[in-house]
């Protein structure tokens, strides 16, 4: 659970060091390309520790929730969150994010979008796995309890 905040931080605290940076008009990946000031506190800070602690909160999603497919297959999806979340602080986007030019920001790419599309997902999959069961589980994952 401690993960997006370790993110939204990351990505508050370099957005702030860099005051051309438009939180609205710009992607994140902007703040963390190559040869960009502070792009290693995104990556170091923020990414790979996030990715790490998604991965984390996963494997307990998986080892405490009711053993039923649709909830195995929403873990997977957070793990999946998790393992492209540290990738796209591994591999950074080209400076400027576009054009894509090199496999680094080929890999940043396709490692963000999978994020994206698996986070959207995973909790559209648990809402469909949870429809019937005791939300205890859940909780006993989160904080809730």
């Amino acid at each position: 659970m401690v993960a997006p905040i370790v993110l939204f931080l990351a990505i508050l605290i370099v957005g702030i060091l860099r005051p051309e940076y438009s939180h609205i008009s710009q992607a994140i990946s902007e703040l963390g390309a190559r040869d960009t000031p502070f792009n290693k506190v995104l990556h170091y800070a923020g990414l790979m520790p996030a990715g790490i602690l998604t991965l984390a909160f996963s494997l307990a999603m998986f080892r405490r929730l009711k053993r039923e497919c649709l909830l195995y297959l929403s873990s997977s999806y957070v793990a999946v969150v998790g393992i492209t979340r540290f990738l796209a602080g591994i591999f950074p986007c080209d400076p400027g994010c576009f054009p894509i030019i090199t496999i680094t920001g080929r890999l940043h790419t396709v490692s963000g979008l999978t994020s994206l599309f698996a986070g959207t997902l995973a909790p559209l999959v648990m809402m469909l796995g949870l429809r019937h069961q005791n939300l205890q589980a859940l909780c006993s994952v989160s904080w809730c309890h």
